[in-house]
Protein backbone atom coordinates (compact mmCIF):
# COMPACT_ATOMS: atom_id res chain seq x y z
CA UNK A 1 0.00 0.00 0.00
CA UNK A 2 1.90 3.14 -0.94
CA UNK A 3 1.11 6.75 0.37
CA UNK A 4 -1.88 7.63 -1.60
CA UNK A 5 -4.02 4.56 -0.16
CA UNK A 6 -3.47 3.21 -3.94
CA UNK A 7 -2.41 -0.10 -4.84
CA UNK A 8 0.55 -0.24 -6.70
CA UNK A 9 0.05 0.84 -10.33
CA UNK A 10 3.09 -0.08 -12.47
CA UNK A 11 3.71 2.76 -15.88
CA UNK A 12 4.33 1.64 -18.88
CA UNK A 13 4.30 3.19 -22.49
CA UNK A 14 1.51 1.56 -23.21
CA UNK A 15 -1.20 1.81 -20.28
CA UNK A 16 -1.38 0.85 -16.67
CA UNK A 17 -3.46 -1.30 -14.17
CA UNK A 18 -7.08 -0.58 -13.60
CA UNK A 19 -7.25 -0.70 -9.67
CA UNK A 20 -9.60 0.80 -6.81
CA UNK A 21 -7.60 3.50 -4.40
CA UNK A 22 -8.80 6.17 -2.22
CA UNK A 23 -7.92 9.84 -3.34
CA UNK A 24 -4.54 11.86 -1.24
CA UNK A 25 -6.46 14.95 0.50
CA UNK A 26 -8.88 17.42 0.04
CA UNK A 27 -6.73 20.43 1.18
CA UNK A 28 -7.35 23.85 -0.69
CA UNK A 29 -5.75 26.46 2.05
CA UNK A 30 -2.89 28.17 0.08
CA UNK A 31 -0.23 28.29 3.06
CA UNK A 32 -1.56 25.43 5.02
CA UNK A 33 1.61 23.33 5.75
CA UNK A 34 -0.60 20.61 7.45
CA UNK A 35 -1.09 16.84 5.82
CA UNK A 36 -3.75 15.77 3.37
CA UNK A 37 -2.08 12.45 3.30
CA UNK A 38 -2.87 8.73 2.38
CA UNK A 39 -4.02 6.81 5.29
CA UNK A 40 -0.85 4.43 5.90
CA UNK A 41 0.99 8.23 5.72
CA UNK A 42 1.92 7.72 8.88
CA UNK A 43 4.40 5.02 8.23
CA UNK A 44 6.44 6.94 5.82
CA UNK A 45 9.08 8.70 8.52
CA UNK A 46 11.09 11.40 7.82
CA UNK A 47 13.30 9.74 5.15
CA UNK A 48 12.78 11.37 2.08
CA UNK A 49 16.02 11.21 -0.05
CA UNK A 50 17.15 13.95 -2.66
CA UNK A 51 17.00 12.93 -6.28
CA UNK A 52 19.19 11.10 -7.58
CA UNK A 53 20.91 10.24 -4.33
CA UNK A 54 21.64 7.29 -2.16
CA UNK A 55 21.83 8.83 1.05
CA UNK A 56 19.10 9.54 3.62
CA UNK A 57 18.57 13.56 3.75
CA UNK A 58 18.44 14.48 7.17
CA UNK A 59 15.49 17.43 7.45
CA UNK A 60 16.93 18.87 10.20
CA UNK A 61 20.88 19.26 9.56
CA UNK A 62 20.40 19.86 5.28
CA UNK A 63 18.23 22.84 5.53
CA UNK A 64 21.27 25.03 5.30
CA UNK A 65 24.84 25.33 4.44
CA UNK A 66 25.20 28.34 6.74
CA UNK A 67 27.57 31.17 5.34
CA UNK A 68 31.26 30.77 6.64
CA UNK A 69 32.17 33.71 5.55
CA UNK A 70 34.06 32.38 2.68
CA UNK A 71 33.19 33.46 -1.64
CA UNK A 72 29.95 33.69 -3.08
CA UNK A 73 28.75 32.46 -6.22
CA UNK A 74 25.75 33.78 -8.46
CA UNK A 75 22.62 31.51 -8.36
CA UNK A 76 19.69 32.51 -10.01
CA UNK A 77 15.80 31.35 -9.48
CA UNK A 78 13.16 31.73 -12.17
CA UNK A 79 9.63 30.33 -11.66
CA UNK A 80 6.63 30.72 -14.22
CA UNK A 81 3.15 29.90 -12.48
CA UNK A 82 0.68 29.02 -15.20
CA UNK A 83 -2.60 30.71 -13.52
CA UNK A 84 -4.00 33.91 -13.18
CA UNK A 85 -3.55 37.06 -11.26
CA UNK A 86 -0.04 36.49 -9.43
CA UNK A 87 1.32 39.62 -8.08
CA UNK A 88 4.38 38.43 -6.04
CA UNK A 89 6.71 35.84 -6.51
CA UNK A 90 9.06 34.84 -3.35
CA UNK A 91 11.89 32.48 -2.81
CA UNK A 92 11.89 31.12 1.41
CA UNK A 93 14.35 28.83 2.33
CA UNK A 94 17.28 27.46 4.48
CA UNK A 95 20.16 30.54 3.68
CA UNK A 96 22.11 31.09 6.83
CA UNK A 97 19.99 33.92 7.84
CA UNK A 98 17.80 35.04 10.40
CA UNK A 99 14.82 35.29 8.11
CA UNK A 100 15.21 31.38 7.16
CA UNK A 101 11.80 30.05 6.49
CA UNK A 102 10.04 33.04 7.48
CA UNK A 103 6.32 33.39 6.85
CA UNK A 104 6.68 37.16 6.00
CA UNK A 105 10.30 37.48 4.78
CA UNK A 106 11.84 35.94 2.19
CA UNK A 107 15.43 35.66 0.31
CA UNK A 108 14.41 37.13 -2.60
CA UNK A 109 11.56 38.38 -4.21
CA UNK A 110 11.33 37.51 -7.88
CA UNK A 111 10.74 40.57 -10.71
CA UNK A 112 8.22 39.57 -13.61
CA UNK A 113 10.23 40.11 -16.66
CA UNK A 114 6.87 41.28 -18.73
CA UNK A 115 6.27 37.36 -20.10
CA UNK A 116 4.82 35.68 -16.97
CA UNK A 117 8.32 34.18 -15.76
CA UNK A 118 9.46 35.94 -12.69
CA UNK A 119 13.42 35.77 -12.24
CA UNK A 120 16.27 37.04 -9.59
CA UNK A 121 19.88 35.96 -8.75
CA UNK A 122 20.96 36.19 -5.47
CA UNK A 123 24.62 35.38 -4.18
CA UNK A 124 25.56 32.43 -2.06
CA UNK A 125 28.59 30.38 -1.03
CA UNK A 126 29.64 26.79 -1.83
CA UNK A 127 27.03 24.52 0.02
CA UNK A 128 22.99 23.00 -0.32
CA UNK A 129 20.32 24.94 0.50
CA UNK A 130 16.60 23.71 0.75
CA UNK A 131 14.00 26.37 -0.87
CA UNK A 132 10.45 26.47 -1.57
CA UNK A 133 8.39 29.30 -3.93
CA UNK A 134 5.83 31.28 -2.09
CA UNK A 135 3.55 32.70 -4.67
CA UNK A 136 0.66 35.30 -3.83
CA UNK A 137 -2.30 35.58 -5.79
CA UNK A 138 -4.91 33.47 -7.78
CA UNK A 139 -8.17 34.98 -9.77
CA UNK A 140 -9.62 31.38 -9.28
CA UNK A 141 -9.74 31.28 -5.40
CA UNK A 142 -12.50 33.28 -3.09
CA UNK A 143 -9.24 34.76 -1.60
CA UNK A 144 -8.23 36.35 -5.06
CA UNK A 145 -5.11 38.90 -5.10
CA UNK A 146 -4.40 37.83 -1.15
CA UNK A 147 -4.63 33.71 -1.87
CA UNK A 148 -0.91 32.15 -0.69
CA UNK A 149 0.75 28.83 -1.80
CA UNK A 150 3.48 27.25 -1.43
CA UNK A 151 5.73 25.91 -4.36
CA UNK A 152 7.93 23.17 -5.28
CA UNK A 153 10.64 24.43 -8.19
CA UNK A 154 9.80 22.22 -10.91
CA UNK A 155 12.93 22.44 -12.89
CA UNK A 156 15.21 21.29 -9.59
CA UNK A 157 15.32 17.62 -9.81
CA UNK A 158 17.41 17.43 -6.50
CA UNK A 159 14.94 17.87 -3.33
CA UNK A 160 14.75 16.60 0.47
CA UNK A 161 12.28 16.89 3.45
CA UNK A 162 11.02 20.32 4.56
CA UNK A 163 12.78 20.75 7.98
CA UNK A 164 10.56 21.29 11.35
CA UNK A 165 10.91 25.46 10.87
CA UNK A 166 9.33 25.56 7.40
CA UNK A 167 6.19 26.67 6.66
CA UNK A 168 5.41 23.68 4.84
CA UNK A 169 6.78 20.78 7.30
CA UNK A 170 4.69 17.93 8.33
CA UNK A 171 6.05 15.89 11.10
CA UNK A 172 4.00 12.56 9.59
CA UNK A 173 3.83 13.43 5.68
CA UNK A 174 7.07 14.70 4.49
CA UNK A 175 7.14 17.61 2.26
CA UNK A 176 9.31 17.91 -0.23
CA UNK A 177 11.52 21.18 -0.59
CA UNK A 178 13.60 21.55 -3.57
CA UNK A 179 17.54 21.71 -3.16
CA UNK A 180 20.02 24.07 -4.43
CA UNK A 181 23.61 23.22 -5.00
CA UNK A 182 26.30 26.08 -5.13
CA UNK A 183 28.07 26.12 -7.60
CA UNK A 184 24.88 26.12 -9.70
CA UNK A 185 24.81 23.97 -12.35
CA UNK A 186 23.46 23.93 -15.73
CA UNK A 187 19.27 24.04 -15.56
CA UNK A 188 17.27 20.80 -15.78
CA UNK A 189 15.48 20.08 -19.29
CA UNK A 190 11.79 20.78 -18.46
CA UNK A 191 9.99 17.88 -19.40
CA UNK A 192 6.27 18.27 -20.90
CA UNK A 193 2.97 16.68 -19.46
CA UNK A 194 -0.28 17.30 -21.64
CA UNK A 195 -3.47 15.92 -22.79
CA UNK A 196 -6.83 17.25 -23.17
CA UNK A 197 -9.50 17.40 -20.32
CA UNK A 198 -13.10 16.42 -21.33
CA UNK A 199 -16.82 17.39 -19.83
CA UNK A 200 -19.38 15.50 -21.59
CA UNK A 201 -17.30 14.96 -24.75
CA UNK A 202 -16.26 18.61 -24.73
CA UNK A 203 -13.41 21.08 -23.60
CA UNK A 204 -13.40 21.12 -20.18
CA UNK A 205 -12.94 25.12 -20.36
CA UNK A 206 -12.68 26.47 -16.30
CA UNK A 207 -11.50 23.50 -14.94
CA UNK A 208 -8.34 23.49 -13.10
CA UNK A 209 -5.40 21.07 -13.52
CA UNK A 210 -2.47 21.11 -11.16
CA UNK A 211 1.36 19.01 -11.28
CA UNK A 212 2.50 18.02 -7.96
CA UNK A 213 6.04 16.29 -7.13
CA UNK A 214 4.91 13.24 -6.25
CA UNK A 215 8.22 10.88 -5.21
CA UNK A 216 7.86 7.65 -3.29
CA UNK A 217 9.03 8.45 0.20
CA UNK A 218 7.65 11.96 0.21
CA UNK A 219 4.11 13.81 0.51
CA UNK A 220 3.06 14.82 -2.93
CA UNK A 221 3.27 18.93 -3.47
CA UNK A 222 2.14 21.90 -5.61
CA UNK A 223 4.60 22.90 -8.24
CA UNK A 224 1.70 24.67 -10.85
CA UNK A 225 -1.63 25.12 -11.97
CA UNK A 226 -3.02 26.14 -14.96
CA UNK A 227 -6.79 26.76 -15.55
CA UNK A 228 -8.09 25.29 -19.00
CA UNK A 229 -9.48 27.52 -21.90
CA UNK A 230 -12.07 26.70 -24.33
CA UNK A 231 -10.16 24.34 -26.07
CA UNK A 232 -9.50 21.95 -22.22
CA UNK A 233 -6.04 21.43 -22.80
CA UNK A 234 -3.14 21.73 -20.71
CA UNK A 235 0.55 21.22 -20.55
CA UNK A 236 2.56 21.51 -17.30
CA UNK A 237 6.14 20.94 -16.95
CA UNK A 238 8.16 18.58 -14.44
CA UNK A 239 11.86 17.86 -14.39
CA UNK A 240 13.24 14.43 -13.77
CA UNK A 241 11.45 12.84 -11.06
CA UNK A 242 7.85 11.67 -10.65
CA UNK A 243 4.91 13.80 -10.80
CA UNK A 244 0.73 13.22 -11.06
CA UNK A 245 -2.01 15.68 -11.78
CA UNK A 246 -4.98 16.80 -10.22
CA UNK A 247 -8.02 17.93 -12.72
CA UNK A 248 -10.27 20.46 -10.05
CA UNK A 249 -13.71 21.13 -10.46
CA UNK A 250 -13.52 25.34 -11.12
CA UNK A 251 -15.39 25.60 -7.65
CA UNK A 252 -12.89 23.85 -6.34
CA UNK A 253 -11.02 27.18 -4.56
CA UNK A 254 -14.26 29.00 -4.43
CA UNK A 255 -17.08 27.67 -2.69
CA UNK A 256 -17.04 24.98 0.47
CA UNK A 257 -17.77 21.55 -0.50
CA UNK A 258 -20.96 22.18 2.11
CA UNK A 259 -22.23 24.77 -0.73
CA UNK A 260 -21.86 22.57 -3.81
CA UNK A 261 -25.19 20.83 -4.80
CA UNK A 262 -24.02 17.61 -6.91
CA UNK A 263 -26.93 16.68 -8.46
CA UNK A 264 -27.19 20.71 -9.69
CA UNK A 265 -23.41 20.82 -11.11
CA UNK A 266 -23.36 17.41 -12.21
CA UNK A 267 -19.51 16.80 -12.57
CA UNK A 268 -16.96 15.23 -10.36
CA UNK A 269 -15.24 16.95 -7.64
CA UNK A 270 -11.32 16.16 -8.78
CA UNK A 271 -9.67 13.15 -10.52
CA UNK A 272 -6.27 12.29 -9.65
CA UNK A 273 -3.99 10.38 -11.85
CA UNK A 274 -1.30 7.81 -9.98
CA UNK A 275 2.21 8.92 -10.32
CA UNK A 276 3.67 9.92 -13.18
CA UNK A 277 7.67 9.18 -13.89
CA UNK A 278 9.28 12.11 -16.02
CA UNK A 279 12.72 11.41 -17.94
CA UNK A 280 13.78 13.07 -20.88
CA UNK A 281 10.68 12.62 -23.20
CA UNK A 282 7.48 14.32 -22.99
CA UNK A 283 4.64 12.77 -21.66
CA UNK A 284 0.78 13.09 -23.32
CA UNK A 285 -1.82 11.32 -20.82
CA UNK A 286 -5.62 10.54 -21.20
CA UNK A 287 -7.93 11.50 -18.66
CA UNK A 288 -11.22 10.70 -17.84
CA UNK A 289 -14.58 12.72 -18.88
CA UNK A 290 -15.01 14.95 -15.31
CA UNK A 291 -19.16 15.03 -16.24
CA UNK A 292 -21.00 12.63 -13.85
CA UNK A 293 -24.35 11.48 -14.32
CA UNK A 294 -25.12 9.11 -11.86
CA UNK A 295 -25.94 11.60 -8.83
CA UNK A 296 -29.89 10.76 -9.39
CA UNK A 297 -29.58 7.63 -7.93
CA UNK A 298 -27.22 8.64 -4.87
CA UNK A 299 -29.41 7.89 -1.35
CA UNK A 300 -29.85 9.23 1.14
CA UNK A 301 -29.65 12.72 0.29
CA UNK A 302 -29.29 15.69 2.90
CA UNK A 303 -30.76 13.45 5.59
CA UNK A 304 -31.19 12.83 9.03
CA UNK A 305 -30.63 8.81 9.35
CA UNK A 306 -30.36 6.14 11.95
CA UNK A 307 -27.19 3.72 12.37
CA UNK A 308 -26.20 1.59 10.22
CA UNK A 309 -27.16 3.65 7.26
CA UNK A 310 -27.52 1.55 3.70
CA UNK A 311 -25.84 3.95 1.00
CA UNK A 312 -27.00 3.85 -2.45
CA UNK A 313 -24.56 4.77 -5.56
CA UNK A 314 -23.31 4.15 -9.02
CA UNK A 315 -22.57 0.28 -9.79
CA UNK A 316 -20.43 -1.66 -12.17
CA UNK A 317 -17.91 -0.72 -11.63
CA UNK A 318 -15.20 -0.82 -8.57
CA UNK A 319 -16.23 1.67 -5.96
CA UNK A 320 -15.74 2.90 -2.85
CA UNK A 321 -18.26 4.68 -0.39
CA UNK A 322 -16.52 7.34 1.63
CA UNK A 323 -17.62 9.48 4.55
CA UNK A 324 -16.06 12.59 5.56
CA UNK A 325 -15.83 14.24 9.26
CA UNK A 326 -13.69 17.22 10.13
CA UNK A 327 -14.26 20.78 11.83
CA UNK A 328 -16.91 23.22 10.87
CA UNK A 329 -19.96 25.03 12.23
CA UNK A 330 -22.19 22.25 13.33
CA UNK A 331 -20.11 19.86 11.38
CA UNK A 332 -17.96 19.18 8.08
CA UNK A 333 -17.92 22.04 5.80
CA UNK A 334 -14.37 20.94 3.44
CA UNK A 335 -13.50 17.72 3.22
CA UNK A 336 -9.90 15.95 2.95
CA UNK A 337 -9.38 12.42 3.43
CA UNK A 338 -12.07 10.29 4.35
CA UNK A 339 -12.78 8.82 7.89
CA UNK A 340 -14.44 6.16 6.63
CA UNK A 341 -13.76 4.12 3.38
CA UNK A 342 -15.53 0.58 2.41
CA UNK A 343 -14.31 -2.73 0.71
CA UNK A 344 -15.09 -1.55 -3.22
CA UNK A 345 -18.41 -2.78 -4.08
CA UNK A 346 -19.46 -3.33 -7.99
CA UNK A 347 -23.16 -3.67 -6.97
CA UNK A 348 -24.55 0.16 -6.08
CA UNK A 349 -24.07 0.08 -2.58
CA UNK A 350 -22.29 -0.17 0.56
CA UNK A 351 -23.40 0.01 4.84
CA UNK A 352 -21.98 2.46 7.29
CA UNK A 353 -22.19 1.13 10.95
CA UNK A 354 -21.24 4.57 12.76
CA UNK A 355 -17.38 3.39 12.94
CA UNK A 356 -14.59 5.12 11.14
CA UNK A 357 -11.55 3.24 9.90
CA UNK A 358 -8.81 5.48 8.20
CA UNK A 359 -5.98 6.87 9.92
CA UNK A 360 -7.40 10.59 8.91
CA UNK A 361 -10.44 9.98 11.57
CA UNK A 362 -10.13 12.48 15.01
CA UNK A 363 -12.61 10.17 16.17
CA UNK A 364 -13.50 6.44 17.02
CA UNK A 365 -17.77 6.53 15.22
CA UNK A 366 -20.08 9.29 14.20
CA UNK A 367 -21.40 11.53 16.70
CA UNK A 368 -25.15 11.55 17.28
CA UNK A 369 -26.69 15.62 15.36
CA UNK A 370 -23.17 16.11 13.78
CA UNK A 371 -22.73 16.95 9.93
CA UNK A 372 -20.27 14.29 7.88
CA UNK A 373 -20.73 13.87 4.53
CA UNK A 374 -20.44 11.26 1.89
CA UNK A 375 -19.47 10.33 -1.47
CA UNK A 376 -17.77 7.78 -3.67
CA UNK A 377 -14.62 7.11 -5.40
CA UNK A 378 -13.45 5.06 -8.34
CA UNK A 379 -10.82 4.65 -10.71
CA UNK A 380 -10.63 5.23 -14.46
CA UNK A 381 -7.63 3.24 -16.44
CA UNK A 382 -6.16 4.95 -19.35
CA UNK A 383 -2.32 5.73 -20.31
CA UNK A 384 -2.25 6.53 -16.70
CA UNK A 385 -4.01 5.20 -14.16
CA UNK A 386 -6.98 7.82 -12.27
CA UNK A 387 -8.78 7.88 -9.22
CA UNK A 388 -12.31 9.79 -9.86
CA UNK A 389 -13.96 11.99 -6.50
CA UNK A 390 -17.66 13.06 -6.66
CA UNK A 391 -18.56 15.79 -5.12
CA UNK A 392 -20.79 14.96 -1.48
CA UNK A 393 -23.76 14.73 0.33
CA UNK A 394 -24.44 15.88 4.06
CA UNK A 395 -25.56 13.22 6.33
CA UNK A 396 -25.92 12.95 9.99
CA UNK A 397 -27.61 10.71 12.63
CA UNK A 398 -29.71 10.97 15.33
Amino acid sequence: MNKHWLLAVVLVASGSAAVIGLSCGGDKSGPSPGSDGGTDAANLGSDVTASGDSETADAEASDTAAADGGPTLGVSFAYKPLWSGVNKVEVVGGFGLTSDWSKTSAFATLKNDGTGNWTDTAQLPDGQYLYVFRVTGDVDTSEGAAYVRYAVDPLDTAYAACPSQSPTYSATDPNPCSRLTVPQGAAAPAVQVSGTLLSGGNPAAGWLVEIERDEAKSHHFFANRVTLDKTGSFALVGSTGSYRLQALNPQFYKATDLALDPTAIGTLRRAISDAIPLATSAVMVTTPDVTFGSYGIYAPVDASETLPTQFTFQSGGPTRLTVYGGPGDGGVEEIGDPWFASAPVVDGGAAFDGAFNTAQATADAAALGTRYMWGTEDTYDASVGWTRQTLVFPIAWH
